[in-house]
């Protein structure tokens, strides 16, 4: 994912795209990349935060350039010479019309002639119109499987040898390690190896249970995910549901490498309604139990925020999360309160079809092992678009028994 993200920017960099807004939390990561970008282009570096400035090769250029104004006009001539210029945290900067004006101008001129980029590294997206059409947004992804294993050696590589620190490194300890920590970022997963290099003094498999909990308390912090507890789930707990079961049990080998190697896809998922008490959530429990996966609890109800934008980057946050932390399984619970009447309204501005749009466009197209278990109480409130074959494998209805009907 990383690999197709720095190709991505390559392109657009060479494609003289004026600025690149990249989405992410992680800064140290995303400047780390771009050190390698830039020497694959031969492009120099220069940074702005508000507290240093504008700064090249570590040296702060003019005390003066804290000042964004300022700083664009020094980066207008400096521009002139292959560069990168990557403005951090730059979104409050954007409020006032002049340094919008600025900017846009500063934008025009990378795309008519000056040989460099602008970068901007926000956490946030908060974009005023008048750059809406200058700016390109992306996504850095968080660590790949691949990209945790070498952050879990390089972390591992320095404590090894030390008095007192056991480390073990074996493959099999770290593919554990890796795959308990997919899904968290690079400051992240080194925060939790601190933890359990502190609490055991040394790291072995046992840690897993340790980030597996860390990795809880930080899925948590979104407001919009939840790590659901199955350890004491299963299948047989559920009475009845024969067809549902055996379903379950044939796709679960989907999964796995062979059965990829082989052409077979994964499931995109499945919906479950039912009366209230029927066992709904206990089987999305007991699915995630019997496939030894994380299940992640989407609150579509939290997506909704009351800042404009807000609620769009919440959702796409809580999508890249689940993918990140795939293969995993989605719990979306009584999805029809949180999506009846959509279309119906427009006093939102919109939000909720957006948001919708959003959620079916990733139902449809998502590229990693993501299934999506649906509960409802009342199929006739959902919008048909959702219900249309290809956002779900099969559709289970729970009445009395359980029958299947086409989805």
């Amino acid at each position: 994912m990383l690999q197709e993200f720095i190709k991505e920017v390559e392109y657009l960099i060479r494609a003289r795209y004026s600025i690149l807004y990249i989405f992410t939390a992680e800064e140290e990561r995303a400047l780390d990349v771009f050190q390698g970008i830039s020497a694959n282009l031969n492009k120099r570096i220069i940074t702005w935060t508000v507290t240093k400035g504008l700064v090249l090769n570590g040296e702060e250029l003019d005390p003066k350039s804290t000042d964004f104004r300022i700083a664009l006009e020094q980066a207008e001539d400096l521009a002139k010479e292959p560069t990168l210029f990557i403005w951090c945290d730059l979104h409050p900067y954007l409020r006032d019309a002049n340094s919008i004006r600025r900017f846009r101008e500063f934008a025009q001129k990378i795309r008519t002639g000056y040989p460099s980029n602008a970068i901007v590294i926000s956490p946030t997206i908060e974009i005023p119109i008048e750059l809406q059409k200058e700016i390109t947004i992306l996504d850095l992804p968080l660590p790949d499987l691949e990209e945790v294993k070498q952050i879990i050696l390089s972390f591992t590589d320095a404590y090894k040898g030390h008095p007192g620190i056991k480390i073990d490194q074996s493959p099999a300890v770290i593919e554990a390690l890796a795959r308990a920590a997919v899904g968290l970022s690079q400051s992240e997963v080194e925060n939790c190896l601190a933890k359990a290099l502190v609490k055991n003094r040394g790291i072995s498999e046992d840690d897993v249970s340790t980030i597996l909990e860390e990795k809880k308390q930080i899925v948590r912090k979104s407001g919009i995910l939840e790590y659901i507890s199955t350890e004491s789930q299963s299948l047989d707990q559920i009475g009845g549901l024969e067809n549902l079961k055996r379903w379950l049990i044939k796709r679960k080998s989907s999964y796995l490498v062979e059965a990829r190697e082989f052409g077979i896809q994964w499931p995109k998922g499945v919906m479950l309604v039912g009366v209230p008490g029927c066992g709904k959530s206990l089987c999305a429990k007991s699915v995630a139990a019997a496939w030894q996966m994380p299940l992640l609890r989407l609150d579509l109800g939290r997506v909704f925020a009351g800042i404009v934008g807000s609620s769009e980057a919440n959702m796409r946050s809580a999508l890249m999360m689940c993918e990140a932390v795939s293969p995993s399984i989605v719990w979306i619970d009584e999805i029809e309160k949180a999506l009846s009447g959509i279309g119906h309204s427009a006093s939102d501005g919109g939000i909720a079809t957006r948001i919708f749009g959003t959620l079916l466009t990733w139902m449809q197209e998502k590229k990693s092992p993501v299934f999506v278990f649906a509960t409802a109480n009342k199929i006739e409130q959902l919008p048909a678009e959702l219900l249309r074959k290809g956002r779900f494998d099969e559709i289970f209805v729970r009445p009395d028994g359980l029958h299947r009907i086409a989805a």
